[in-house]
């Protein structure tokens, strides 16, 4: 079974041994704009907080923007997600792991199709250009595999800022790009 565009423009997170949530600003009323590249066309995309959420049994935060609802909260050490754009996942996926790495088995339900799916996630240091300054960034690399399918999405956070940077692939070829344009 294809996983089918699982994170959108989602937004997760990066920390160290204790929570850093400065990495991904979560209040009700932040919002960040995007330029989406996926193929040919390129769009400006806002995610906004709407509201406060119960996110695997701990306090969360929804977000929206075009590609559907995400559901995030940073859990002791972790940022974990158990919605993204749409996509649901059970238990909740880790997006970010103070330990620098983390490993996932659950289940994806994605467009009412429901499939098993295992998920490793690597941590590493990353810079990101903004105004001409470059600024240190925490990446965070996810490889989802859900049958014969494997997605590779990166994510890279700035302190304060949140997600400036978001890739994903299937392994030979880049399908989307989403890139910081403003925020909180």
């Amino acid at each position: 079974m294809k996983l089918i565009a699982l994170f959108g423009v989602t937004l997760s997170l990066i920390g160290c041994s204790r929570p850093q949530t400065d990495l991904f600003p979560l209040a009700v009323g932040n919002e960040w704009t995007y330029t989406v590249k996926s193929g040919l066309l390129s769009r400006v995309d806002v995610v906004r907080v709407v509201a406060t959420d119960s996110v695997a049994g701990a306090p969360g935060f929804r977000l929206q923007g075009p590609s559907g609802p995400s559901r995030v909260a940073w859990i002791g050490n972790q940022l974990v997600a158990n919605e993204l754009s749409g996509t649901r996942f059970s238990p909740a996926i880790p997006l970010y792991s103070g330990d620098g790495s983390a490993k996932w088995s659950g289940l994806v339900t994605s467009l009412g199709l429901t499939t098993t799916a295992k998920l490793t996630l690597s941590q590493e240091l990353d810079k990101f250009k903004i105004g001409g300054q470059e600024l240190p960034g925490s990446k965070s690399t996810i490889v989802l595999r859900a049958g014969d399918t494997q997605k590779t999405l990166t994510f890279l956070f700035i302190k304060g800022l949140g997600l400036v940077r978001q890739e994903e692939s299937d392994g030979t070829t880049m399908t989307r790009s989403v890139v910081y344009v403003k925020g909180p």
